[in-house]
């Protein structure tokens, strides 16, 4: 009896190390589509998966690009791991609109360093003009400001300026990236 016990607990282990570890381990791709780039780089990280997106600008005053995944097609199960491609959809170019009254001049505010949301949440009466670089393979998880132009502290005129052949909003250049 008691070499029966020994026999299924040594089967039932052999089964269970051999189901676990982490080249074997699947995990599930949802139907990621639509969502903002830092929002699914997040997402993927947290389930074990990690970009690769090319190069990409988005018109002034349109914020991060959206991104849909390609490559493989969701939905399904991948290796824990996996470097998702994916590709940025086509973006709207905005608006611009300025209040009949408001100050004349604005400063940049310095946002080298911190998270894209949080960077683009004290810009007022400033458009960003998002380009992103390249990742290959990246597990990083937020998307950084890694560059600006203006630099923080510029003083500049607030919404923009009116010509005699339109309008030209007040722009600042921001480069971001994966980053842990």
């Amino acid at each position: 009896m008691s070499k029966c016990v020994v026999l299924v607990a040594m089967t039932l282990a052999v089964l269970c190390f051999a189901g676990c570890g982490e080249h074997t381990r699947q995990v599930d791709l949802p139907p990621f589509r639509g969502y903002a780039l830092d929002d699914l780089v997040k997402r993927l990280h947290t389930n074990g998966l990690r970009a690769t997106y090319p190069a990409a600008s988005t018109p002034c005053g349109d914020g991060l690009p959206i991104a849909v995944i390609p490559s493989p097609r969701p939905p399904g199960r991948v290796k824990s791991g996996t470097a998702v491609r994916l590709k940025f959809m086509l973006s709207e170019i905005p608006s611009p609109a300025a209040p009949l009254h408001h100050p004349r001049w604005t400063r940049v505010p310095p946002m080298v360093g911190r998270e894209f949301r949080e960077a683009t949440a004290g810009l007022v009466a400033i458009w960003p003009c998002v380009h992103v670089r390249a990742e290959t393979a990246t597990s990083g998880k937020r998307i950084v400001v890694v560059a600006q132009d203006p630099p923080g502290g510029t003083r500049v005129r607030a919404y923009g300026v009116q010509s005699k052949r339109g309008y030209r909003p007040t722009t600042v250049a921001l480069t971001v990236a994966a980053r842990p």
